[in-house]
């Protein structure tokens, strides 16, 4: 167990208002703040903070507190990123695959799936699962929503038996694009 664990942010500090309020009243030359600012203009910041957060167990915090999670989840739920993108190579990772890799890794944070689970993060993954543009967004989000579900106490209730249906009929379609490990994988977390 990691210090930060032990550390619990109030709902009311981690509302969009108070966050940047917060992010506005801080250094401006931090490079915590720095890269958190420019996450939205740039999903290649994101993976900026990985490193930033593993130099200090309470980074994590501080990227909860600065909104730098809000911005992840923010680009994470665009549709647009979520969207097959035509014309594109599709090496090329998507803001949404991006987000939710880093998410995945600042995951490690207990505050952080609090907080990502109080947002609706379930409701959210279970659409992307239900309409992924290819099988690796498929895997991404399957990962993430393994990772979200180690906690029993974090695992949703309602969004259970129908999220664990729909991962059962994604196995059966014949698509041999789909990956059935990661499928298989998210819905075994599902079951109690």
């Amino acid at each position: 167990l990691h210090l930060a664990d032990c550390y619990e942010l109030p709902p009311e500090v981690l509302t969009t208002s108070s966050v940047r309020s917060f992010a506005r009243s801080q250094d401006q030359h931090d490079p915590l703040v720095r890269t958190i600012a420019r996450l939205r203009e740039d999903v290649s910041c994101a993976v900026a903070l990985l490193p930033l957060c593993a130099t200090h167990p309470f980074n994590m915090i501080r990227v909860l507190q600065l909104g730098g999670i809000h911005s992840l989840l923010a680009l994470l739920a665009d549709s647009s990123s979520l969207a097959e993108r035509r014309g594109e190579a599709m090496e090329e990772l998507s803001d949404a695959e991006i987000s939710a890799m880093v998410l995945m890794v600042l995951c490690a944070s207990s505050a952080i799936r609090r907080f990502l689970v109080s947002q609706g993060i379930f409701e959210l993954l279970a659409v992307a699962v239900r309409y992924p543009s290819s099988s690796r967004q498929l895997q991404i989000f399957c990962a993430l929503l393994v990772r979200l579900l180690r906690d029993p106490e974090h695992r949703p209730q309602q969004l259970g038996q129908p999220l664990a249906e729909q991962l059962g009929d994604l196995l059966q379609r014949p698509d041999a694009t789909l990956s059935a490990q990661a499928v298989a994988a998210a819905s075994a977390a599902l079951s109690p």
